[in-house]
């Protein structure tokens, strides 16, 4: 790099006008070599990164592509122009036809690459790739990021590992991997404060932000994004400005705070105009028109709309005119007519049948046509609606699943068990609001699975109501009413994040391990209270149908409740552990959860264990002593006096 640039004076300099000037004087100094002209032009294009000066982004690394392709030989850092002009003409413009034609630019230039440098450029070409297939096709995109990582694994000092890193955390939230997004971002917080990269550091904070507001951790998020903003605001960042706004507003949606989060939404939209900043216009719009219908304040969300439709005619973009077709659905379905209804399921429909990009808007259409069918539902009763809202969820169900997003994954199970409840479908209903909590426990979205583990318990202590409701008249509406699948619906399209609440903890009363006949093959009392003989006797000989279940899924955990008590059961290799308990289902899980695994990393023990029916030869001493280590470690008791 030349001498100039590593002027420390220069690069702490906040004032962009004043690098990009120093640049220029030094450009008309002296004719410089060729290698010292790509060094001023590339950082140029890093400088207008960094400050997010976008439009100087665009025009001064479409000048730098021009002079490569007069080069005859180039280095790795002459490549990362092309990551920054496919992230902000695809990303923040959503201009994806012009970042293709970028990334075959690149195509052609990378073969003049120099030798040493060949694995850095290809981890860079596969990044722009990454980037343009992130909105449609996450397994994909995760790959070629992994992909990049192993082409650079020992140049982990370079830009373009923090942008993989990065990238990596990002795709691992979308997909719900909370904990491992997490990690790649810590990771690349350290490599952004080691490259004096704002821009690296400002988008590291808001992406963890956004983790802790997805855990529940909403006054932790908001302060992440503050910092991220004091950094954006000194260097008049306009778009990192108007994407925090954004995120905040989000996080003031989902807690309910509607006027807060008509403030920030406001001040995003009114930032991301600046720069024509698209996405941002397009998602807070969304935003703003459905809190205005949630406030009665109809007029002023079809003002929004009125400039997001005039706004997609003059771009001809197509996330924008999906987001605009997505608003206006909003608005119609809020006038209640059957013409307005309607229309807004014509264009819901047309959204998710010609949409191959975007899966985030499908999901939202899905949503929202989710709420027309529901009150469709409450008037009409007819089979032909519980058969459609079960198309959508099946499709919801698909993207989640294609996506690998866990969370959306643990919400779309959840909504089809109570889909399942409104048909009185009991069994379906836990099994699949069962199955919802597993998946979101699984990748630390305890809030959610807390939530979704507190309705689970409700709908077993109530069961008996509910077959009252199965041999009785009760109307749709009732039914609908008591499931709350309208709230729920409501809740998804908000992007609520469930605080995470104190709940009553599970009281531990017997651990049994079985073989799959059902014979117990070890049981561990909890308490000295002597339990009711012939009460468990009972519960052993009912055992048989509750097994075949049990066997059937390995790994998933079984739940049925019993006089008093709750028991979970959880399948390995034909070992059946039940946990018998009082209270909250949800730490239960963890803790049934915790000792199996636990159990399994102890393989004398667990060969042991699996011989039992064979050999007829129990646990002795030490073995059971070791046992009790593990369900001390596991259950953390708390003894019933």
């Amino acid at each position: 790099m030349i001498d100039f640039i590593e002027n420390e004076k220069i690069l702490d300099s906040t004032k962009y006008s004043e690098i990009i000037t120093q640049i220029n004087n030094h450009e008309e100094e002296r004719k410089q070599p060729s290698i010292e002209k790509r060094s001023l032009l590339n950082h140029k294009v890093e400088t207008a990164y960094e400050f997010g000066k976008v439009e100087d982004c665009k025009v001064f690394g479409l000048q730098l592509l021009s002079y490569l392709e007069n080069e005859k030989e180039l280095m790795a850092n002459d490549f990362y122009v092309y990551y920054y002009l496919i992230e902000v003409f695809s990303l923040l413009l959503s201009q994806n036809k012009k970042s293709e034609e970028i990334l075959l630019h690149f195509k052609k230039t990378k073969s003049k690459v120099i030798k040493k440098d060949k694995n850095e450029v290809n981890a860079i070409f596969n990044l722009c790739q990454a980037l343009l297939v992130i909105y449609k096709d996450l397994p994909r995109a995760l790959n070629l990021v992994k992909k990049s990582l192993q082409l650079v694994k020992e140049k982990n000092e370079t830009k373009i590992y923090a942008f993989l890193k990065y990238r990596e955390g990002k795709i691992n939230a979308q997909k719900g991997n909370l904990n491992q997004s997490l990690a790649c971002f810590e990771e690349c917080l350290v490599y952004g404060e080691f490259l004096n990269s704002k821009q690296i550091i400002n988008n590291t904070l808001i992406s963890i932000g956004e983790i802790y507001r997805l855990k529940g951790n909403l006054n932790k998020a908001v302060e992440l994004y503050n910092d991220a903003l004091i950094n954006y605001q000194e260097k008049e960042n306009i778009f990192g400005i108007s994407q925090v706004f954004n995120n905040i507003g989000i996080v003031y949606f989902s807690k309910g705070e509607f006027n807060l989060a008509l403030d920030f939404f406001d001040k995003s939209i009114n930032y991301a105009k600046l720069v024509k900043f698209n996405y941002i216009i397009a998602e807070s719009t969304y935003y703003l028109t459905k809190l205005h219908i949630l406030l009665g304040q109809i007029s002023k969300a079809q003002e929004y709309l009125k400039e997001l439709k005039k706004l997609s005619r003059k771009e001809k973009n197509k996330f924008l005119s999906f987001y605009a077709k997505l608003t206006e659905a909003s608005v119609l379905k809020e006038r209640k007519r059957f013409v307005s209804q309607a229309k807004a399921i014509s264009l819901l429909h047309s959204i998710i049948r010609t949409n191959e990009i975007y899966n985030e808007i499908n999901i939202h259409a899905m949503l929202n046509l989710t709420e027309i069918l529901l009150e469709e539902l409450t008037i009409f009763n007819e089979s032909e609606i519980i058969d459609e809202l079960k198309d959508i969820n099946i499709q919801l169900l698909k993207i989640a699943e294609m996506q690998i997003s866990r969370s959306l994954l643990a919400e779309a199970y959840w909504l089809k068990g109570k889909i399942n409840l409104i048909q009185l479908n009991l069994d379906e209903a836990q099994e699949d609001l069962l199955k919802a909590q597993e998946i979101a426990f699984s990748q630390g979205l305890d809030n959610l699975a807390q939530k979704i583990s507190l309705e689970y318990d409700s709908i077993v202590r109530e069961h008996n109501k509910w077959k009252a409701i199965l041999n009785s008249d009760v109307s749709i509406k009732k039914r609908i009413e008591k499931t709350q699948v309208d709230t729920l619906v409501s809740q998804m399209i908000q992007r609520v994040s469930y605080e995470l609440e104190v709940i009553e903890k599970d009281t531990p009363v017997m651990l049994l391990i079985l073989n799959e006949h059902g014979i117990p093959l070890y049981s561990y009392n909890f308490s000295e209270e002597k339990y009711d003989s012939i009460l468990f006797s009972g519960f052993l000989s009912a055992l048989n149908n509750i097994l075949k279940e049990v066997l059937a899924t390995e790994g998933s955990i079984k739940q049925v409740e019993y006089h008093d008590y709750f028991l979970t059961f959880k399948n390995k290799e034909g070992i059946i552990f039940c946990y018998v308990f009082k209270g909250s289902s949800f730490t239960a899980n963890k803790k049934i959860d915790n000792f199996v695994n636990n159990i399994g990393k102890f393989e004398e023990l667990w060969h042991k264990l699996t011989s039992i029916p064979k050999t007829g030869k129990f646990f002795d001493k030490i073995e059971e002593k070791k046992i009790e280590d593990l369900i001390q470690d596991s259950f953390i008791l708390t003894y019933i006096n």
